[in-house]
């Protein structure tokens, strides 16, 4: 929804009214550019939007950054400046493409790295996955429609702040419809996983394994509330390797040509079980 909603707010008076100044084709340019839907694009805007949303783009750049800083870790961590430094439009014979120089190229495995060491130790971590699922489950029972406002001024609004106040009141509130998944998050109630980690080749090999181990458990022990977690690997998680590289004698190579790194990370889709913490009775 989040790419939905960028092109609604372009839209908004004020931002659209600066962005028209600059003049009517700068205005379609930048819609078109944002426009996820847009498939058609000239070459020129082909360029701006791999500068934006490409393999080695600003927002893959930003949200690595952002992420790891705000969770304390230093998995996302890469050579920004360097990156910076050495990227540079080249010609190719698909036309003019976002590459790199051949001193940039130890940055880019960097990157990469970055962004495959983030999704495997902290997007995928079993603690966060079941988190979100909680949360999710609390979005779902508290919105109206299950859905976010589609007005862009109240979707604004829906901050970081706002949900954490929402949670602790509705863990407070019992007759919340979101108390249940509420209080799981505010007081790390969170169900936990079972010790096996199912892997296919697939996310249907996983989820059909998954939904018969959830069933088993609902029938045996239905206390235990089990949930089922898939996890898919994005498609891109292994791209990067047709990035240009400019080497010193002027000829073009691929990324994937010249690292033994960039294009090899895989992760397998997987998934976990967790079940609700339960209570044991000890007989006195």
């Amino acid at each position: 929804m989040h790419e939905e909603m960028s092109l609604t707010l372009l839209e908004h008076p004020e931002i659209s009214r600066s962005l028209k100044a600059l003049g009517e084709d700068v205005w379609q340019s930048i819609l078109h550019v944002m426009d996820p839907a847009r498939e058609d694009l000239p070459s020129h805007l082909r360029f701006v939007r791999s500068l934006v949303c490409g393999e080695f783009g600003s927002d893959r750049m930003d949200y690595l950054l952002r992420d790891a800083h705000h969770v304390g870790v230093e998995y996302g961590a890469f050579d920004l400046p360097r990156i910076q430094h050495t990227l540079r439009p080249l010609e190719t014979a698909q036309g003019v493409q976002l590459g790199i120089e051949h001193g940039g190229l130890l940055a880019a495995e960097g990157l990469q790295w970055a962004r495959f060491s983030m999704f495997t130790q902290v997007y995928f971590h079993r603690t966060r996955r079941i988190l979100d699922l909680h949360l999710v489950d609390f979005l779902v029972r508290t919105l109206e429609q299950r859905r976010y406002p589609e007005e862009p001024e109240e979707y604004l609004r829906w901050d970081d702040i706002k949900v954490l106040h929402m949670l602790r009141e509705a863990d407070m509130d019992s007759a919340h419809p979101g108390h249940s998944a509420a209080r799981k998050i505010i007081r790390r109630q969170q169900h936990r996983p079972l010790p096996e980690v199912v892997e296919g080749q697939d996310t249907a090999e996983v989820a059909d394994r998954l939904a018969g181990r959830v069933r088993e458990i609902r029938e045996h022990e239905p206390q235990k509330d089990p949930l089922a977690d898939v996890v898919s690997p994005p498609p891109a998680l292994s791209k990067g390797g047709d990035l240009p590289v400019l080497l010193e004698s002027g000829e073009i190579r691929k990324l994937s040509q010249l690292s033994s790194l960039v294009g090899r990370l895989r992760v397998k889709p997987h998934g976990r079980i967790y079940c609700a913490q339960v209570a044991v009775n000890s007989e006195s």
